[in-house]
């Protein structure tokens, strides 16, 4: 009982800050989905284009240091909130820009070469 008035409680508080409970009912199994109206002045949490400009500098900052195979970035990586093809991005436009050079790979500049890659 107690149960079914928190609920209740929730669908209201739900509904006041605009969102709207839709029942979904199957055979075995009772959902409760919410939708949030459109608001287009709604900012998006992930955007349609990614900003790359942090990954630049992130990439930019390691290179300065030391030179990465691709691998090794690849694994770096891992720890950011960016993809892999975000990467291979940056790589190509300041591989374009002649602010990286790629050495150590035979054949297509590509990651499964694993070229090295340093700034400069």
């Amino acid at each position: 009982m107690l149960l079914l008035k928190h609920l209740k409680q929730l669908l209201q508080a739900m509904q006041k800050d605009g969102l709207n409970p839709v029942d979904i009912n199957t055979p075995k199994i009772k959902m409760l989905y919410v939708r949030k109206r459109d608001n287009p002045l709604q900012q998006y949490l992930i955007q349609p284009e990614p900003d790359l400009r942090p990954l630049k500098k992130w990439l930019i900052d390691n290179l300065s240091v030391r030179c990465y195979t691709w691998k090794e970035l690849t694994e770096l990586l891992r720890e950011e909130v960016w993809l892999n093809k975000h990467l291979w991005q940056i790589i190509v436009e300041l591989r374009d820009a002649k602010q990286l050079t790629a050495t150590g790979f035979s054949g297509r500049f590509s990651q499964k070469a694993n070229p090295m890659l340093c700034l400069g």
